[in-house]
């Protein structure tokens, strides 16, 4: 999951970005961060699920997105 997420968020080595995933109780967690250049702008993310999943990387990234439009 951390690599799909960092994959799929297209981000590189002169942005602020992370992924961990880990598993907490009968879940599954990812939380993600993703940053501009520049440092003005940071978002983060965590995604719960059962099981992991394609979702849950695509919600991280879908809700990152959208912070950073704002």
């Amino acid at each position: 999951m951390e690599r799909g997420f960092l994959e799929r968020i297209g981000g590189d080595c002169h942005l602020p970005i992370g992924a961990y995933a880990y598993k907490e109780d009968d879940d599954y967690v990812l939380k993600a961060l993703f940053g501009s250049e520049d440092g003005s702008k940071l978002a983060t993310a965590a995604v719960k699920a059962k099981e992991p999943s394609e979702k849950m990387i695509d919600e991280a990234v879908e809700d990152i997105k959208k912070q950073l439009e704002d």
